[in-house]
């Protein structure tokens, strides 16, 4: 009795196993955006140019600083509501994951030490709109532009949560989508 298909046999299982990773973190983001719950986020972009991933527009989320019972510093699971405003607002704070709700998973950074009602920022990891190369550097200076000293931020994010995964949907600039700006004649 011959072996010869056991080496392709074991190759091929090889070839799935590893395509089988990257195909379902892929998924996962996919399946937030087309069933996770949608937030708006307020956000205050910039623009860096990364020569391994192009062109994409940088933010940061912009969420009130919330009041932590004790300084801490690190990771924490934060649950998202709907605001009066229509905007999300950071509702409940944890150590530890959420077993159901709007959740994701946060930094988070005293801005004080001590006990009692410590203020503490939250850093979410979601700070990334991918774009086409040749439409960055318009993007970039419409969002300087429309995020000026002394003007009332207009800048947004459509971020979608399910299950503790979120995923940038759509970065808005006073209500229009970035590409529907950039679409329209200069």
């Amino acid at each position: 009795m011959t072996r010869r298909w056991l080496v392709p046999a074991a190759f091929a299982a090889l070839c799935l196993v590893q395509a089988a990773v990257p195909v379902s973190m892929i998924a996962r983001y996919e399946r937030t955006l087309h069933g996770g719950m949608a937030f708006r986020v307020r956000a205050a972009p910039v623009d860096p140019v990364d020569p391994f991933r192009g062109r994409y527009v940088v933010f940061r989320l912009a969420f009130e600083p919330v009041s932590l019972e004790t300084s801490f510093a690190g990771p924490v699971w934060v649950e998202l509501e709907e605001g009066a405003d229509g905007f999300a607002k950071v509702g409940k704070v944890s150590k530890t994951r959420p077993a159901g709700g709007h959740y994701v998973q946060a930094q988070a950074i005293p801005l004080e030490w001590g006990a009692g009602a410590v203020r503490t920022r939250l850093q979410l990891p979601h700070d990334r709109y991918y774009m086409e190369q040749s439409k960055a550097p318009r993007a970039e200076a419409l969002t300087r532009a429309q995020n000026r000293p002394g003007q009332p931020r207009s800048t947004w994010v459509t971020l979608r949560v399910r299950d503790g995964v979120a995923a940038v949907e759509r970065l808005w600039i006073d209500g229009l989508t970035v590409e529907e700006h950039l679409a329209r004649p200069r």
